[in-house]
């Protein structure tokens, strides 16, 4: 990393339980070590589901499009699930599709 930089990176958080996680991200520095003013606590609770979404990133693949006639639509389907007992109510905020309206969702 060059001097005067910034790097910016992701945790992700994938609990695998309903519980409370708490561990220390060291940050270690080549021909230092791990430095103790930079070790980073990090606390976070797993908690039992709201609302499912599978998946939940959804991925289109690449399409080469050769002429206006012969344009097919890609369908991918999403899950939603509530695991719950109560009902819930949600909704859709579709503001952003149907600006370019290139893509569609139904139910909405």
């Amino acid at each position: 990393m060059e001097g005067n930089s910034k790097l910016d990176f992701i945790l992700k958080f994938s609990p695998k339980d309903v519980k409370t996680y708490n561990f220390d991200l060291p940050i270690i520095l080549n021909r230092y070590g791990k430095l103790l003013g930079l070790t980073r606590t990090v606390i976070c609770k797993g908690l039992k589901p709201k609302f499912l979404v599978d998946p939940q990133l959804v991925v289109f693949a690449r399409k080469i499009i050769t002429s206006a006639e012969k344009c097919y639509p890609v369908i991918s389907e999403i899950v939603l699930s509530n695991p719950e007992k109560k009902s819930i109510q949600w909704r859709l905020d579709l503001s952003s599709l149907n600006a370019d309206k290139i893509f569609t969702l139904t139910p909405n």
